[in-house]
């Protein structure tokens, strides 16, 4: 089945997948990362800022205390070789892959941050 779909009506959809459209949504940092995967964050306070343009309610202060103290959400290499936010559980099965560093299994766990 081809989709014919006009640039505005593409743009629309993106924007509703990224959760843009809705930045009324009351989501928590872990349900937010798992409904986009992950922000990139070579930056915490521009990926915090990312985060709270999607979810009503989310300060840097908050994103911050819950990446440093809660077991939810994380901040680790992953793809292309870049920081993302991303939650634990993901985290989780990216590295068993690796996450492109060639390891696998434990080894690569350890060596992403992401413990057990």
């Amino acid at each position: 089945m081809t989709l014919n779909l006009t640039a505005h009506q593409a743009r629309l959809l993106r924007t509703r997948a990224q959760l843009l459209a809705s930045p009324t949504l009351k989501l928590t940092a872990g349900e937010l990362l798992t409904n986009i995967f992950a922000v990139q964050a070579q930056n915490l306070g521009a990926a915090y800022q990312s985060m709270g343009v999607r979810s009503q309610g989310l300060t840097e202060a908050q994103l911050a205390h819950e990446r440093q103290f809660d077991s939810e959400i994380c901040w680790r290499w992953s793809l292309r070789g870049t920081l993302h936010l991303m939650t634990v559980e993901d985290a989780r099965w990216f590295a068993v892959d690796g996450g492109g560093s060639g390891q696998r299994g434990p080894a690569a766990l350890e060596t992403t941050g992401v413990h057990r």
